[in-house]
């Protein structure tokens, strides 16, 4: 049986339109069994999502795929549009749906968010000033190199003019146009942290397993961890795991039971993989760059922090110590379980959504 909270009035919630990180799927399996209303419309489900409790609309490459999907896909959003009480935009990517959305959303007076989440409003500039690894990869065949600061100003006045309200993530909040946003809900990403079999490492490990997932190598800093690997595995016994392009739950199997997971050294902030490990008792390995540390997350934040420079003696250190590896285990499963799980994360979310209601009313 699921009680609703006596803050909480029963919502109609439509989360739009990409499945980025799971994010859609986690939010809207939480506020059913809060006892809301809620219905994820969502195109093209990549395999390294979990697609549960969504309505998905796939197409293949050809024209006439796209262009029936995506039609199909307007039509439902046009349907769920005239029920929903807010609208939540997962991953601010101003893409053609916006500008096809947009306009009825706000016609409509419907009260909406924009939940920011990375490449969407990253901006180079800002991130040059504070991040040489950035820099260093921006023009070497980073992934996301369409970030620029034009696409973010553009993509975030697009938001704006429908009428959006602004919700970042921790590592985004300095993209965030002031002039544009005179005001930003600050929250923690969410996870399900009882889909995930909690494994600490064990105390006396005599050959840790080691694993890295690289969704997109140089943004990651692949070469980094190849490289560092190749020349620790002389001197220390260890296993190494390299996981790419595998469905979401064979590679969530592989972080669930390694002893050390190793995310990106790049970008300056940590996303849904390394949330998956901290949900696993795992202890992570992520480049933390010190504005995001210092202004946007927790104290006690148990990432160990390593970049391209120091990520060898980062590891060199845990394989001569790996006691360590189980007590920040422990840590990471704790801090999990305090900030990012969805049970902690959602009320706050349920609060943003009725400011926005109460807003758009007044």
């Amino acid at each position: 049986m699921h009680f609703i909270h006596s803050m909480d009035k029963k919502l109609n919630v439509l989360i739009l339109p990409f499945n980025i990180a799971s994010m859609p799927s986690i939010t809207v399996k939480a506020l059913k069994e809060r006892g809301h209303n809620a219905v994820g419309l969502i195109i093209q489900n990549d395999i390294k999502q979990s697609a549960d409790g969504l309505i998905v609309y796939n197409h293949t490459q050809t024209i006439i795929s796209r262009v029936w999907t995506y039609l199909r896909w307007y039509l439902q959003f046009i349907r769920l549009l005239f029920w929903a009480d807010v609208i939540h935009w997962c991953g601010g990517f101003s893409s053609g749906l916006l500008k096809a959305c947009g306009p009825v959303i706000k016609l409509l007076k419907k009260p909406a968010v924009v939940e920011f989440l990375g490449s969407d409003i990253r901006n180079p500039e800002i991130e040059f000033i504070n991040n040489p690894y950035y820099k260093q990869v921006f023009n070497q065949g980073y992934e996301y190199a369409y970030e620029s600061k034009s696409n973010s100003i553009s993509t975030q006045l697009d938001f704006k003019k429908y009428g959006f309200k602004s919700i970042a993530l921790p590592g985004m909040k300095q993209y965030i146009d002031n002039t544009i946003f005179s005001h930003t809900y600050e929250l923690m990403q969410r996870i399900d942290c009882t889909a995930f079999d909690v494994k600490i490492p064990v105390r006396d490990l005599t050959k840790p397993l080691i694993v890295h997932s690289p969704s997109a190598p140089i943004c990651k800093g692949t070469q980094h961890v190849l490289a560092a690997i190749e020349r620790l595995k002389n001197e220390f016994a260890f296993e190494f795991i390299l996981i790419q392009n595998m469905p979401h739950q064979e590679a969530k199997r592989h972080i669930q039971s390694c002893d050390l997971f190793i995310d990106q050294l790049i970008i300056g902030s940590y996303g849904m993989a390394t949330m998956e490990a901290l949900a696993s008792g795992k202890p992570v390995i992520c480049y933390l760059k010190p504005s995001v540390t210092k202004y946007e997350l927790p104290l006690d934040c148990p990432i160990i922090n390593a970049n391209p420079d120091t990520l060898e003696t980062v590891l060199r250190q845990l394989l001569i110590n790996t006691k360590q590896l189980s007590v920040v285990g422990n840590e990471s499963r704790n801090y999990a379980l305090k900030y990012h799980d969805i049970n902690q994360a959602l009320p706050q979310l349920i609060e943003v959504y009725n400011k926005a209601i109460a807003t758009k009313n007044n």
